[in-house]
């Protein structure tokens, strides 16, 4: 599944997968194969991940918050509860 395949959400879940994901180390889906995560959960990550991922240098401090899929789409930076909803509309 895809960004464009995913569902409209509302403002109210979108605010609780937020503050979902600023629980430390926490991935949240949104929709099947749709996830958010904190800025500092996805740079803990990326430090894991082997150099020849293509996402290693990604710069997550863009954002405070970045969707991602199991597909491999490149990840989206959100900063606020509205820019989530409105990526969902």
């Amino acid at each position: 599944m895809d960004f464009e395949q995913a569902k409209k959400i509302g403002f109210a879940q979108a605010k609780k997968i937020i503050s979902k994901a600023k629980e430390a180390g926490r991935f949240c889906e949104i929709r099947a194969g749709i996830f958010l995560a904190s800025a500092e959960t996805m740079i803990a990550e990326q430090e894991t991940w082997c150099d020849e991922d293509e996402s290693k240098e990604f710069d997550f401090t863009v954002a405070a918050y970045w969707v991602t899929t199991d597909t491999g789409d490149e990840p989206y930076g959100v900063d606020t509860v509205y820019e989530l909803v409105e990526l969902f509309e």
